[in-house]
């Protein structure tokens, strides 16, 4: 930490104290973002060396959400039939996703999400700044999936619903709403029942393809006139795309500290619409017809056939057979609302782990060519005279100063 703080020093004496408009020189600029270079790299190191303890897991007494949703016999078939080619690959890689999942899932709630491979590229550029900006954070288990600029301080789910409501429009595949809800499911191959409804997270990640159309562009251009940053980096940044192309795309799997949870996450239906249907013995809110707290679902989610019998006992599933109450079950989606001090922080303590089917040999030269056009990126704009402006702009120059 000292290192870190002498770095900071170093920073603010090379920015010119206090005057954050004042402009460096080419060599002075350069030599400054070696030296942050340095510093990350050795972060990384270090983490990488100690950050991995190895810790003896005690066995859970409920499954995992992926277990418990795959032991209905009928929704196994359906994951069996629809991705079988894909399992036949492609097995440890699957293996290992599930594996996290039971580790982490005692302290944690956990959700799904994918995207097609070209939005990792805004994604990976927000990461550099940050680590830029907040040298001491680790990004080791995080990742920007919005850029932070207009983004909500802080969130609460059920306000979130209740002015939404108001509005009389739920439709998170435009509108403006997508920007800030996040389309999840609860398993890692939640909605196999709906895959041609396009709502399930794992054919999304097979087929690497998103419901909205979104240009990775178009948000490049969103941070580099926040920062002040020369845009004439963004089609190089842009074209990093085309290396780290794959048949799938991007799987991202969320661990949400169980309580911080119902802040920021909701359950629902397709399109954002908050679920509207009881789910037996989690608290339904019969005033406001929706769960307030999506955690009592949660817990219930991975009761398995415990959960059956409690469809069956509720007198408005009576005479539900065990597959329709797996499609009920399946069919559950969730949606996370982004804040600055939760899904786009990564000092909150939610973690979010991406997985990509790319080579480790691909994805090091695409990072490495990364963070050379980042690096220039930021010589060019230490030199300039929007450097100061772009630190205070982004908020992160209360971060620098609290190291």
């Amino acid at each position: 930490m000292r290192r870190y703080q002498i770095l900071w020093f170093c920073f603010t004496v090379a920015l010119g104290g206090d005057n954050t408009s004042t402009k460096l020189s080419e060599g002075r600029a350069e030599l400054l973002v070696k030296h942050l270079d340095l510093m990350r790299e050795l972060k990384t190191t270090i983490a990488d060396k100690y950050g991995q303890k190895s810790v003896q897991q005690k066995k859970s007494k409920l499954d995992a959400p992926t277990d418990a949703h795959n032991k209905f016999s009928y929704l196994r078939s359906l994951i069996d039939s629809n991705w079988s080619t894909f399992f036949e690959k492609n097995k440890k890689f699957v293996e290992s996703i599930i594996a996290r999942e039971r580790e982490n899932i005692d302290n944690y709630y956990v959700f799904y999400h994918a995207q097609r491979n070209g939005l990792r590229v805004f994604q990976d550029f927000l990461r550099e700044i940050y680590e830029y900006f907040q040298i001491t954070q680790s990004l080791r288990s995080f990742h920007f999936l919005r850029f932070w600029k207009d983004m909500p301080e802080t969130t609460d789910a059920n306000t979130f619903i209740d002015e939404n409501n108001k509005k009389g429009y739920w439709n998170d595949s435009g509108g403006g709403m997508y920007k800030f809800l996040l389309s999840v499911n609860l398993s890692l191959f939640g909605s196999c029942t709906a895959v041609s409804c396009c709502e399930c997270t794992f054919d999304f990640f097979v087929n690497s393809k998103n419901i909205i159309s979104v240009n990775s562009k178009d948000i490049l251009n969103e941070i580099f006139d926040m920062f002040k940053f020369d845009k004439k980096y963004i089609d190089s940044l842009a074209s990093l795309e085309n290396l780290i192309q794959t048949k799938e795309g991007n799987l991202y799997q969320f661990f949400i500290p169980k309580k911080v949870v119902d802040h920021c996450a909701y359950l629902s239906h397709a399109f954002g619409i908050p679920y509207n249907s009881a789910v037996p013995g989690c608290g339904f809110d019969q005033t406001k017809c929706r769960h307030a707290n999506i955690s009592k679902v949660l817990d219930a989610y991975r009761q398995g056939s415990a959960l059956v019998d409690a469809y069956k006992k509720d007198s408005a599933h009576t005479n539900e057979s065990e597959s329709s109450v797996a499609l009920l079950v399946d069919q559950m989606q969730g949606r996370l609302i982004f804040s600055r001090d939760m899904l786009l922080n990564p000092a909150s303590g939610i973690k979010i782990y991406r997985y990509t089917t790319a080579s480790d040999q691909v994805v090091a030269c695409y990072t490495k060519q990364l963070k050379n056009i980042t690096h220039q990126i930021f010589v060019d704009w230490l030199q300039s005279s929007h450097a100061g402006k772009g630190i205070e702009g982004s908020k992160l120059l209360s971060l620098y100063q609290n190291l």
